[in-house]
């Protein structure tokens, strides 16, 4: 990987379809935790499962919801449900939702009767959702975060569980 990466120009295709040669003298493998950056390479990573259960996460617009704080519904019937104000942008929050066995489907109409059921206010409406994803509580590290010169940063170097932003916070 090291030799192939130094010695001949990488191919880089970009999201129009064009594409480039480029030679780098360094690499930095942010390419998250599913990357191919630190398994070409060879780094080792050891993970762990916190929670076996399904969960998701999704950055929502529910104009009903008041943005003054975090609001959680740890104990509704299906898994627990927590909605966080985004900063700087109105009437938009974080879903962040737990679920028992069950596939999470992340379709907005899904998604809006989850946030219905889960808390009980039928008022609030789904208008768009801007990212929504599927997430399992893992953490992880890799055993180095360099390999000659390459180096791994973010997802592709550690992972944690998103709630709470701790993954953002030991970044």
């Amino acid at each position: 990987f090291r030799r192939v990466l130094f010695r001949s120009p990488a191919l880089l295709q970009h999201a129009d379809g064009r594409t480039e040669q480029v030679r780098a003298v360094y690499l930095v493998g942010a390419d998250g935790a599913r990357g191919a950056v630190r398994a070409g390479c060879g780094i080792e990573f050891a993970s762990e499962t916190l929670d076996p259960h399904p969960m998701i996460t999704a950055d929502v617009v529910i104009p009903e919801l008041e943005p003054t704080h975090w609001h959680m519904w740890d104990q509704a019937k299906g898994g627990a449900l927590w909605l966080g104000p985004l900063a700087q942008m109105k009437d938009c929050f974080q879903l962040y939702a737990k679920f028992e066995d069950e596939e999470p489907d992340l379709s907005i109409e899904a998604l809006r009767k989850l946030v219905r059921e889960r808390t009980g206010r039928l008022e609030l409406t789904i208008r768009e959702v801007l990212f929504a994803s599927h997430f399992g509580s893992r953490c992880g590290m890799a055993r180095h975060f360099r390999v000659g010169r390459v180096f791994l940063a973010g997802d592709a170097a550690h992972v944690h569980p998103p709630a709470g932003g701790q993954g953002m916070n030991t970044a």
